[in-house]
């Protein structure tokens, strides 16, 4: 189904005002991710330092944090920003917050009644589950682009996201279409925000790296950014090394590394038939 582009701009607004509202003030900030969200923490982290140079921001998985790192570095922790897809993930998280009395916020998908019951306060915003990874990503640039930095500010104008924009993104990016007959497909960290959305539809989809510990694939395609060419560079040599003549093809993104992410998910969000290939 084509976006619906007036639920995208009401939930990022809405992310937007509470993702401000968590960081601000804030010197210390914890981005929890989990198995589907790793990306747009990472996105949401770089947009965040570039706003505020001065602010801590340190990223951490979901799964250890609660129990093995929070209870002995709470003190030094002005707020927690979670990224959670997974909500399985958030009560263990909710727990350890509301006993350390700390300033959180989950921004997640709708939650089942059980867990929402448990919750007991802790702030969670649950987003539409086909719109979560782009309103997230649309809400954090747009906090962040309320910056006094320039290049942070600068990415605020290409958040205005009409049936223009998503047209142009669709045409400009209609050999996407190549994802679906890949085995695998790997991101880099400027794109890694698509390989989380594709991972959740249930593809093959990793970050770059993490294919060098898993068995070589048939076909590949790699998605990077034209300014990380140096590193997709060294990686395939390594892989070429590992893996020998194995296919890989290449979709080079040429736009800002803040903003590649959200021009391929309008890309794969308005396209027909990824769901029926696991796209």
């Amino acid at each position: 189904m084509p976006i619906d582009l007036g639920r995208l701009e009401e939930l990022s607004r809405v992310v937007e005002q509470a993702i401000e509202s968590i960081v601000q003030g804030s010197s210390s900030v914890s981005i929890v991710y989990d198995i589907y969200t790793r990306g747009l923490a990472r996105v949401a982290r770089a947009a965040l330092k570039l706003a505020d140079p001065g602010r801590a921001l340190e990223l951490v998985d979901a799964y250890s944090y609660p129990t093995m790192e929070l209870p002995y570095v709470s003190e030094r922790v002005s707020a927690i920003l979670a990224f959670l897809r997974a909500p399985q993930q958030l009560h263990q998280l909710a727990t350890a917050a509301r006993l350390l009395q700390m300033r959180a916020l989950a921004i997640t998908t709708r939650l089942p009644s059980q867990i929402r019951k448990a919750l007991r306060g802790f702030s969670a915003l649950e987003l539409d589950s086909d719109l979560y990874t782009l309103a997230a990503l649309v809400g954090v640039l747009r906090a962040a682009s309320r910056s006094s930095v320039a290049r942070v500010a600068r990415v605020g104008r290409e958040l205005e996201i009409g049936p223009e924009l998503v047209s142009d993104v669709e045409e400009r990016f209609s050999h996407l279409a190549k994802l679906a007959s890949s085995s695998l497909v790997l991101c880099t960290a400027a794109t890694e925000p698509l390989c989380d959305e594709l991972r959740f539809r249930g593809a093959s989809a990793i970050y770059i790296h993490d294919a060098l510990s898993i068995p070589c694939q048939p076909s590949v395609t790699l998605v990077y950014t034209s300014c990380e060419d140096h590193v997709v560079a060294q990686f395939l040599l390594s892989y070429r090394r590992r893996c020998g003549s194995a296919a890989v093809s290449s979709i080079r993104v040429n736009t800002d590394p803040l903003t590649a992410s959200l021009y391929l998910l309008l890309a794969i969000s308005g396209a027909r038939g990824y769901g029926e290939q696991g796209l």
